[in-house]
């Protein structure tokens, strides 16, 4: 299937009756809401947002304040949705839909924000509820009167679809790169264990949950003394934890999550083995192997494997 023959822009304007709540001065028109949607593969990708307009005002560092977050929106949040799995500039985001801000650092460094909040008003953000930061260097563009988002530069690849994803107003302009990835997560992660291996896929689950917060220590609460893996450099737990910290410092353990659709289950006597634990990052997709023992009573994981 060619995209660019399937993609389609449905552009609605509403007139909002209000005047702007973020940068709105007395006696402008109210801003516009807009709404666009956009085939890239085989899935859609839909905008919300208002369109305020420049009235001769300076926008860059004086409207919008160098050193502080840009709501995006007037008085509705800008939102956008994603039918699937999409890494933007190599980072992976999970199908759904998020809130979207700009955090104007100077004149060319940027940062796209998307929030887990989606709803209410656009004043209205936490820090805590960022999902994914993404710094990006806007350019110079022709004068656009009103702030316009959309999808363009729409490419087939080999095994995948590409897109970016823009911001233009005023004379900036600023885009994303998309890659759809064709897979959704989220999928399967509450899988059907069998009774035998139940509290040997807890000690897992507890394992998953402390690397997708973040939490190494919870993450390798229950390794074995003997513990060995090959993940990064492979090593014991201590080099395991210290590698995640390190990656962590650099920022490349944000925004993980799993996908347990595909997860392989392998009973053995006093040993469960769960295979295709699939794990997002922006190291890539990790696909991995946890292998666990009896000690005593109690499970432990030995092994920890990534394909």
């Amino acid at each position: 299937m060619n995209c660019i023959a399937r993609t389609y822009i449905a552009l609605v304007v509403v007139v909002l009756a209000s005047q702007e709540s973020t940068g709105q001065e007395k006696g402008w028109p109210a801003s516009r809401r807009a709404q666009v949607s956009q085939e890239v593969g085989d899935s859609t990708i839909t905008i919300s947002y208002s369109r305020p307009a420049v009235n001769r005002r300076e926008i860059w560092g004086g409207l919008l304040p160098f050193g502080e977050n840009w709501t995006l929106g007037t008085n509705e949040k800008t939102t956008i949705t994603f039918e699937e799995d999409v890494e933007i500039n190599g980072i992976h985001l999970a199908t759904g839909t998020y809130g979207v801000y700009v955090y104007l650092v100077n004149d060319r460094d940027w940062q796209f924000v998307f929030s887990g909040d989606t709803t209410g008003d656009a004043q209205r953000y936490k820090k805590a509820d960022d999902v994914l930061r993404i710094a990006v260097r806007p350019e110079d563009a022709p004068r656009q009167k009103r702030l316009k988002m959309g999808i363009e530069n729409i490419e087939e690849r080999e095994d995948s679809h590409e897109a970016d994803l823009y911001l233009h107003w005023e004379k900036k302009k600023a885009a994303l790169r998309l890659r759809m990835t064709g897979e959704r997560r989220g999928k399967g992660l509450n899988p059907v264990i069998p009774e035998d291996a139940e509290s040997a896929w807890a000690v897992v689950e507890s394992s998953l949950d402390g690397l997708i917060a973040e939490n190494f220590v919870l993450h390798t609460r229950d390794f074995a003394e003997d513990f060995e893996t090959d993940f990064g450099d492979g090593g014991s737990a201590a080099a395991h934890v210290q590698l995640l910290r390190n990656l962590r410092s650099g920022g490349l353990t944000e925004g993980m999550d799993l996908n347990l659709e595909n997860l392989e289950i392998e009973l053995g006597e006093n040993e469960v083995t769960f295979k295709k634990v699939i794990v997002y990052s922006t190291l890539g997709t990790l696909d991995l192997t946890y292998v666990l023992r009896k000690r005593g009573e109690e499970w432990r994981v030995t092994y920890l494997y990534s394909d």
